[in-house]
């Protein structure tokens, strides 16, 4: 019994005499490194308190290729890829702190690359049977560390898509402007525009100009378009020109473009 307690009174001695910073070795989060990454799925919504989530000498040095404003309170998680995807996209809006991404591919801990950053969302393609680490993390400086976490993670989007056509003729105005006109179809794009330009040789001189549209509709359907071009450097007129018209569109992944050159024949307008 007595050398029972000395046992007993020997372990508690040793562990008051233990330094502060070996009683607080313990993480408070079990995905507070790379090697406790939580394994994700597609189509998952992911939630957590991260305000007892450490910040890791790693999270800096692997901020410098990313150039967050800060990097605290870091949590982590993984996704295994698979032939079908085309990418993951990671939707954060719902935490209710400022929140930032990095996605590697590989673990960052042993050599991993950074892929993608970004603030409250972030995506990037994948490669079939690689995993990704997925930081989360508070992204401001001069705030407490950590919220509620939640985030989705679903699979790349559609790609978007994007055609568009000039008519075959255009009119010529008396003030030296054009009237062209044509149609266009898209889909799956935030954001989208349409440019053009117009050249048309008069004498010894090449008249050209421009124009830009934006916010299309992409819903699929054919639509038609016009825009007035003006030229900085002569008047065009009735006769024959040649015309470049690019349509580019972006989704929340990846960008497409729809490319057109023709000649087109200018009338004069009537009035």
């Amino acid at each position: 019994m007595k050398s029972f307690l000395r046992t007993a009174l020997t372990v508690i001695a040793a562990a008051i005499l233990l330094p502060v910073s070996a009683l607080t070795a313990v993480a408070l989060v079990d995905n507070d490194t790379p090697s406790g990454a939580i394994a994700t799925t597609l189509g998952s919504t992911y939630t957590q308190d991260t305000r007892d989530s450490e910040t890791e000498p790693l999270d800096a040095e692997l901020n410098g290729n990313c150039g967050a404003p800060a990097v605290e309170g870091s949590v982590w998680y993984s996704y295994t890829a698979t032939a079908d995807d085309r990418g993951i996209l990671l939707d954060g809006s719902a935490s209710n702190y400022s929140l930032g991404f990095m996605i590697f591919s590989g673990d960052p801990a042993n050599g991993g690359e950074l892929v993608a950053c970004g603030p409250m969302m972030s995506a990037t393609t994948t490669t079939a049977g690689n995993t990704y680490y997925i930081m989360a993390f508070t992204d401001t400086t001069g705030i407490p560390a950590g919220g509620d976490l939640e985030f989705t993670i679903n699979g790349a989007p559609d790609a978007p898509t994007v055609s568009v056509t000039m008519d075959a003729r255009g009119t010529a105005y008396r003030d030296g402007s054009v009237r062209v006109t044509g149609t266009y179809s898209c889909t799956d794009a935030d954001y989208s525009e349409i440019y053009g330009e117009l050249t048309q040789k008069v004498g010894r001189v090449k008249i050209s100009g421009s124009f830009w549209l934006a916010d299309l509709t992409c819903d699929g359907e054919t639509h038609t378009w016009e825009a007035h071009v003006t030229s900085s450097n002569g008047y065009f007129a009735g006769g024959k020109a040649a015309s470049l018209t690019l349509g580019f569109v972006c989704g929340s992944f990846d960008c497409s473009d729809g490319y057109l050159e023709r000649t087109i024949q200018l009338s004069r307008a009537k009035r």
